[in-house]
């Protein structure tokens, strides 16, 4: 998935940007 679509994919937008693994924690 691109970051893009992360964004409105996953509630947290600015984790999608920093890093993914940001977002598992």
């Amino acid at each position: 998935m691109k970051s893009e679509e992360m964004t409105y994919l996953s509630p947290f937008t600015f984790c999608s940007i920093l890093e993914e693994l940001f977002c598992l924690f």
